[in-house]
């Protein structure tokens, strides 16, 4: 019992199977690095622009500004019975 030795997790073991604590299993604590960004958050300036909408309907060309639609669709029923 006097050559038994304990090892870094606790265990009695005898001295040819004790070894110490590897490096790797305690890694020195990592700083992070100095660096910022400069002005980080993005620019909230508008960047929407006037373009053309091209088409195959009447003369080819929709304008620079463009109108929101609404659709409405349907497709069929569905009954649904629990027994």
């Amino acid at each position: 019992m006097r050559e038994m030795k304990m090892t870094w997790d606790g265990l009695l073991v005898g001295p040819d199977q004790w070894s110490p604590k590897h490096p790797q299993l305690q890694p020195k604590p990592h700083k992070a690095d100095p660096e910022a960004l400069k002005n980080a958050r993005p620019d909230t300036q508008d960047d929407n622009n006037a373009f053309v909408v091209y088409t195959n309907v009447q003369s080819g060309i929709l304008g620079t500004k463009l109108d929101t639609y609404e659709i409405t669709v349907g497709l069929g029923e569905v009954t649904i019975t629990t027994s």
